[in-house]
């Protein structure tokens, strides 16, 4: 929920339309997401493992749904030529998990660098965004729910 106060604002509307499309400088944004891999150097085409984080920077306890088996829907590249890994899954049950101000969503994605844009790069930059989902409520599809993207991560390609 954006906290700026509405009557002090000359264009309500437009505010309102900023929260819904992420936010005017993180004033609406509840959630933060950090990205960070072990190797800073892969192999072209061999997945690798990257450490998610969906924190609540928020200022209530909210509580996101979490779809192990949907991590592809969940999660999404700004790069063409990084793909996440979809892995067999034995229960595909989604959950809830309650995230209170300041607490984290860990888990680890497996994503893989299929080609450069050029032969001649040696390293590709990307972010993730997920896909949050609230718990209870929000009825969109993740499909056409904005992501919110972490900081760019740049890896070196062998």
């Amino acid at each position: 929920m954006c906290s700026m106060k509405m009557s002090r604002l000359k264009f309500p509307f437009l505010l309102l339309a900023a929260c819904a499309m992420g936010g005017i400088a993180g004033h609406c944004q509840t959630f933060a997401v950090t990205i960070k891999a072990p190797a800073t150097s892969v192999s072209r085409n061999e997945p690798f493992a990257v450490s998610t984080e969906v924190r609540n920077v928020g200022t209530r306890e909210e509580a996101i749904v979490v779809s192990p088996c949907l991590y592809p829907a969940e999660w999404s590249s700004d790069n063409p030529v990084v793909k996440l890994v979809d892995l067999a899954c034995l229960q595909s049950a989604s959950y809830s998990v309650k995230l209170k101000p300041n607490e984290a969503y860990r888990t680890s994605l497996f994503v893989r660098i299929t080609s450069s844009e050029s032969a001649k790069d040696r390293s590709v930059t990307f972010r993730l965004g997920n896909r949050v989902k609230l718990s209870g409520g929000e009825s969109k599809p993740r499909s056409v729910t904005p992501p919110i993207w972490s900081k760019p991560l740049t890896i070196v390609v062998k």
